[in-house]
């Protein structure tokens, strides 16, 4: 018994002494030698510039102050979120973030000058959120190669294709400078979420200037793109991807293909907005031989809001698939194609719409018109009006004025003159100046002058007019004036020539008319506006059931 007490005794004690030999002889495992944990608490997930790990970019190498960040074969690779500080400049680096812990890395931009030969110059592989922090008076550029078949990726991720690029969302923000240089692909790529904010961006790309698969935001922000694609693609088609909205922002690019191209949804907000595609509307003929796209901006629904733009496209100047609201907004555009094009509705309300050039103005399946100057300038139909159920509704407060090659206003459904003024003129023999199925008056003012016949629509319209055709042409410039009892309804220069024009109007005070050209008296309607034949100045004659 006394052996066996005497054996565990022995035992214990050696148990005892081997751990304190141990924990003598072996030291406590590294920060660096210990494995990942599933948090990070020794790292902090709130930007921290004071507290930031700085990585110093040289030809050298990069040189690393503070926790985070790996190196191997001049790239240098962030695993935990917190804040890190980018200066110096090297023509052979790149930065890697691979962060699998929650929380945001944050990268400030500090006069850095990065160009990655093989790859992205900055590729986040894995974060929660990227932000890119430009301080002020500071300028940084980011720069790939032309080439990435040395740049490897894990399996299941897809292939970078930009300077900056991004697998999860990504934010730039800060009032410095950023130049990003897309020698393979895109400029900033991002297959989340991207937002720029506060801060002056400028992109030169082979392929788009900005690629993003769900929503591009940007706010308050100084944005110049150069792109051999399109300027900025938002192509997610699932609900809150392919979407673009524009705030409080100034905006310059010229593309080779779309100037803006969203998915789903664009929408400009107080925005300045300057934009060219393949060189111009005087380009159309190239793109037509290469069928590509070169829109200015396109979408299924555009909105414009308190904003200033300008386009020149060789393609549609604005293209939607489902709607185009123009609100209180100056637009200016000259197109090698369509200048609005919408298989929807084009609604225009408050501002100026000036179509400089096009080959054909605004192209809708419905239209809407109302306290808005609207000038169009086209080689073919000025405005067409597709759906036969839909409408064109010239109302209160427009004011249009149209030089057209073609038909100036093609309705397919009913012309509505509800309110303001339409000034239009043709000079093509082989187009009525105005083709329309049906029509509704309740006031307003529009004439049509032109040199083609005017075939007046059966049924005829439940809208008053003054149809006059005479033997001779006039020739441009001639001063048009209708006169009832009370005086001028309606006076026009016209700015083609033409032999024949149509006016619509009221029912006119005491339904007695008198049309002048050049101070001359043409035509006249004792009974008010109607007739099935051109109004003469020799014959006047009573409204009928069918008049006009």
């Amino acid at each position: 018994m006394l052996k066996r007490t005497l054996s565990v005794l022995l035992g214990a004690l050696c148990i005892v002494l081997l751990a304190v030999f141990y924990s003598v002889i072996r030291p406590a495992e590294t920060a660096e030698d210990a494995p990942m944990e599933t948090e990070s608490p020794t790292y902090e997930n709130q930007y921290n510039p004071e507290g930031a790990t700085t990585l110093a970019f040289s030809e050298d190498g990069i040189s690393v102050t503070g926790p985070g960040v790996s190196i191997e074969n001049r790239r240098a690779t962030i695993v935990y979120p917190g804040t890190y500080r980018l200066v110096g400049s090297a023509s052979d680096a790149g930065l890697i973030v691979n962060c699998e812990y929650d929380g945001v890395v944050y990268l400030i931009l500090d006069n850095v000058d990065i160009t990655c030969p093989d790859g992205p110059a900055v590729y986040v592989r894995q974060a929660d959120k990227t932000v890119l922090v430009l301080p002020d008076n500071t300028q940084s550029v980011l720069q790939d190669g032309e080439s990435y078949q040395t740049f490897s990726v894990p399996e299941g991720k897809s292939q970078p294709e930009g300077a900056i690029y991004s697998c999860d969302d990504l934010s730039l923000c800060g009032s410095g400078c950023l130049t990003v240089l897309g020698q393979y692909a895109h400029g900033i790529c991002c297959r989340d979420g991207l937002e720029l904010e506060d801060c002056s961006v400028t992109v030169d790309a082979v392929c788009d200037g900005i690629h993003v698969k769900e929503a591009a935001v940007l706010q308050s922000v100084n944005v110049t793109i150069t792109a051999g694609e399109d300027g900025i693609q938002s192509y997610g088609t699932d609900t809150m991807e392919g979407c673009i909205q524009i705030q409080e922002s100034l905006v310059s690019i010229l593309a080779d293909g779309d100037a803006i191209a969203a998915a789903n949804d664009l929408q400009l907000s107080n925005t300045e907005l300057t934009a060219s595609t393949a060189g111009g509307f005087e380009n159309y003929k190239a793109i037509a031989l290469y069928d590509y796209s070169a829109k200015g901006l396109k979408a299924d629904s555009i909105t414009l809001d308190d904003s200033t733009v300008l386009l020149d496209t060789a393609d549609d100047s604005i293209h939607a698939g489902n709607l185009v609201s123009i609100m209180n907004t100056a637009v200016q555009v000259s197109s090698g194609d369509e200048g609005i094009q919408c298989d929807g509705a084009v609604i225009l309300d408050g501002g100026e719409l000036w179509i400089t050039e096009s080959y054909e103005g605004i192209r809708a399946a419905d239209l809407q018109l109302a306290n808005i100057r609207l000038m169009i300038a086209s080689e073919d139909d000025a405005i067409t009006q597709t759906a036969e159920q839909g409408r064109c509704v010239f109302d209160i407060g427009c004011e249009v004025s149209i030089t057209s090659g073609g038909c100036c206003c093609r309705t397919a459904g009913t012309l509505c003159l509800y309110g303001g003024t339409v000034y239009a003129s043709s000079n093509s023999e082989h187009h009525a100046m105005l083709d329309i199925a049906s029509a509704e008056y309740r006031d307003g003012a529009a004439i049509f002058t032109g040199m083609g016949d005017w075939t007046e629509p059966n049924p005829v319209p439940t809208v008053s007019s003054f149809y006059y055709a005479g033997a001779d042409s006039f020739a441009a410039n001639a001063e048009i004036s209708l006169y009832d009892a009370a005086g001028p309804v309606i006076e026009y220069k016209a700015p083609q020539p033409f032999r024949q024009l149509v006016i619509l109007a009221g029912e006119g005070q005491n339904n007695n008319y008198t049309l002048q050209i050049n101070g001359e008296s043409i035509a006249s309607n004792d009974g008010g506006y109607g007739s099935d034949e051109p109004a003469s100045a020799e014959a006047s004659e009573e409204p009928t059931d069918e008049s006009m």
